[in-house]
């Protein structure tokens, strides 16, 4: 089975990162809406978009809790993974520094798995998707003709929406993702 997956916020710990660049990691609690850093000190915020204008910011992201492990099972489980990723416009070496990251942490080359810098998700047919952003798993879903299964991955960006969520811990213990022959409903 096809399965596209996001990377910021489903394996990369973006928010962790930008906390950790202005000395807040404990308050994770402040990031409930996308750019949620735009509401920091103007220091705090020019911190925040110089590092992320560099490789170091994308290169050095800290792993999702549970990520590694989730992977794992889903190759475990003779899934093709596709990496499908949002690139970020004002860091002109964030393709590069991307690559790397995934090499590092998941050695994707080596099993061959495709990377699709886009924000069009939607256009990229799999089976299944895991993102953390409703609208591109709302968009990915009626592009497949909702024939496509879209899993919303929690995170603080998205923990105030009335819908449901899974983390790395949740998709392991679905049946849906451990046999490949098994097509049950969504949240099996």
């Amino acid at each position: 089975m096809r399965i596209n997956i996001d990377v910021d916020c489903v394996v990369a710990d973006f928010v962790g990162q930008v906390m950790s660049l202005v000395g807040r990691p404990e308050a994770r609690h402040e990031a409930t809406e996308w750019d949620w850093w735009k509401k920091y000190s103007t220091k705090e915020r020019i911190i925040v978009d110089e590092a992320m204008r560099g490789r170091e910011f994308w290169q050095n992201l800290p792993l999702i809790e549970d990520a590694t492990e989730g992977i794992n099972f889903l190759r475990e489980n003779k899934h093709d993974i596709t990496w499908i990723t949002a690139p970020y416009k004002m860091c002109p070496v964030w393709v590069d520094a991307r690559y790397k990251w995934l090499e590092t942490h998941f050695q994707r080359s080596a099993r061959e798995e495709p990377i699709i810098y886009t924000k069009y998700k939607h256009l990229v047919p799999a089976t299944a998707m895991i993102d953390d952003r409703a609208l591109w798993i709302d968009e990915w879903e009626a592009a497949q003709d909702n024939k496509g299964l879209g899993y919303l991955f929690k995170t603080e960006l998205n923990c105030n929406l009335n819908r449901e969520m899974v983390v790395w811990k949740d998709i392991m213990q679905m049946r849906f993702f451990q046999f490949e022959e098994f097509k049950p409903t969504k949240y099996t």
